[in-house]
């Protein structure tokens, strides 16, 4: 955006009440950048739900063709001399809350629940393929709202839906394993989406209520902690800072309280109750701080080692469960990676030995998150229901009951 420009002329108002201004749509489809979610062929067997979904399958980049139903505009960097600020280009505040849903309900909804994708053996390039699209869109709409300098509870509910998608992907999407996959899904992108998001959501929330009490934010107290639970890595003065900046009303909601109790634990190296208490959050919860469990694994196993001495051995399958690992298999990665011996016991299965002086914790980097042991049983997201996630999750949120939120005071 040309802030110069802006300074002088004001906010500028959007007009456009489509998904992808015509100008843009006509440009694109001209010079053959229409991506494969926005071709009318590709869109009629994502609305029925039916068909595969095959890279192969998608027509060759100069064929397709779009309409105004389909096409979503695409987010460009601004420069000098840009016209993205022109009113025509930019969305209404009513239009970017519709195109928001639709990329949730109709794209990663209908697209991603297709049963094409519980048999597809590039899953991975399949999932970076919609993250990418779905991401960069949204990105689009958080563009055209500062650009109209608004401060208003379509934006608010924008970001708030985004950030749950990128929670739900940092989740259940994973990085390819092998380098030529065309359509990869990074990890480090997913999750600087999520500070940008959190970062902008405290800003909009303190506007709005500078409006009055018209606007209601009912989601306040569960974004203002998941903004808290990114501070396990800060200093305790950074997180004093950021509490006096928290009005008093959602400093003591349930979700707050339970954020800075999640907090404590990880500062006090309760990594065991941490991991505990983590299987019944709620799910956007898991998603979040799914982040934190390979570290707070390897932790664990550290203080282990610490503790034992190398005449007692524990059982891998009890050492699993205990450490929220999937499975025996990848305990014995795990254990093998920080230094620690594996053996046979007596009953024929795998233990491991404590107290090597040659312990190493950098092996988290092999746990990722989707080896932790969600509550809900599924291992992938070609295993559940897609819907009840969209619609239970993204779109609505989670709640923190009060009985788990004291359970461990």
């Amino acid at each position: 955006m040309d802030s110069s420009r802006q300074c002088r002329d004001g906010p500028v108002i959007g007009l456009c009440t489509d998904f992808c201004p015509s100008v843009e749509r006509k440009e694109r489809q001209t010079k053959g950048e229409i991506d494969g979610l926005e071709d009318v062929q590709v869109n009629e067997i994502i609305k029925e739900g039916k068909g595969i979904f095959s890279f192969n399958s998608l027509p060759p980049l100069m064929r397709r063709k779009t309409c105004v139903n389909f096409a979503v505009k695409k987010y460009r960097r601004s420069a000098a001399g840009s016209t993205l600020a022109l009113p025509k280009l930019i969305r209404t505040p009513e239009t970017l809350k519709r195109t928001a849903y639709y990329l949730i309900e109709v794209v990663l909804m209908k697209g991603m629940g297709m049963e094409t994708l519980t048999k597809s053996l590039n899953c991975a390039e399949v999932f970076g393929y919609f993250y990418n699209f779905i991401s960069n869109r949204f990105k689009a709409i958080r563009q055209d709202f500062v650009i109209q300098g608004l401060a208003s509870s379509e934006y608010v509910e924008c970001v708030e839906i985004q950030t749950r998608f990128e929670m739900f992907a940092l989740f259940y999407f994973k990085e390819p394993q092998l380098q030529n996959i065309k359509y990869p899904f990074y990890r480090k992108l997913c999750l600087e989406q999520i500070k940008i998001c959190l970062s902008m959501l405290p800003r909009l929330y303190h506007a709005l209520r500078q409006q009055g009490g018209v606007i209601k934010l009912p989601n306040e107290s569960e974004f203002t902690s998941y903004s808290l639970l990114m501070s396990f890595d800060f200093e305790t003065h950074s997180l004093n800072k950021r509490l006096q900046t928290i009005p008093y009303d959602i400093l003591c909601s349930q979700s707050v309280k339970f954020a800075l109790q999640l907090i404590k634990l990880g500062r006090r190296s309760e990594y065991f109750s941490f991991l505990r208490i983590l299987k019944h959050m709620p799910p956007m919860y898991q998603y979040f701080l799914s982040m934190y469990v390979p570290r707070f694994q390897v932790r664990s196993l550290k203080s282990m080692n610490k503790a034992y001495t190398k005449r007692e051995t524990i059982g891998l399958d009890y050492l699993s469960r205990l450490l929220q690992i999937s499975s025996v298999d990848l305990a014995i990665e795990v254990c093998q990676s920080c230094h620690l011996s594996i053996e046979v016991g007596e009953d024929d299965k795998y233990v491991t030995r404590f107290g090597s002086k040659e312990f190493s914790d950098e092996a988290y980097t092999l746990c990722k998150p989707w080896d932790f042991l969600p509550a809900n049983g599924y291992s992938s997201i070609t295993l559940f229901d897609v819907q009840t996630v969209v619609y239970d999750q993204i779109l609505s949120g989670s709640s923190v009951s009060t009985g788990l939120a004291f359970t461990f005071y």
